[in-house]
């Protein structure tokens, strides 16, 4: 009986809310074509922040360098990488390092804040060689590379981009 009260309830409360126009603050693919995207950053961001444009490039949607033209801006506040130290697997051959990586940003339409104080944190394994450390390879700097793409991919699902 309960389950029927709230399903009711739950269809009831739906044509009021989209009648009184309610709706989530996210875009849908069809108006985000006729967007242009401004990426706001500093220094310290710069590199999640070029993968995260080279994204929104991908998806074929319009992206400027002057923050004036834009209609969506993404502000990149912070992105943290942090690297857990190794452990060894069962044979003691191979070392599993933890990295884990979160970016905070908010989105501005219009200059009207749409997504506050928004995180997206990835927390991937990599497995290397007992006898190397993962400074002394270039996978670090694939799996960092790795790990921007996904966030930004993550980023832009997050906001409904993917067209």
């Amino acid at each position: 009986m309960r389950f029927r009260a709230y399903a009711f309830f739950m269809l009831a409360a739906l044509p009021l809310l989209c009648g009184c126009g309610f709706k989530l603050h996210t875009m849908d693919a069809t108006t985000l074509s006729d967007q242009i995207f401004y990426v706001e950053y500093d220094e310290k961001n710069r590199d999640f922040s070029q993968s995260f444009i080279q994204s929104i490039a991908h998806e074929n949607l319009k992206i400027t360098d002057n923050s004036r033209q834009a209609t969506v801006t993404f502000k990149i506040a912070d992105t943290r990488v942090s690297i857990k130290s190794p452990s060894f697997n069962a044979s003691h051959k191979m070392r599993v390092y933890s990295v884990a990586f979160e970016v905070q940003y908010s989105v501005l339409k219009d200059d009207t804040l749409i997504l506050a104080n928004q995180s997206i944190t990835l927390n991937k394994n990599v497995v290397i060689r007992a006898n190397e450390t993962l400074q002394s390879t270039d996978q670090l700097k694939n799996i960092m590379l790795n790990i921007y793409k996904e966030a930004a991919d993550q980023l832009l699902a997050q906001l409904a981009i993917k067209a």
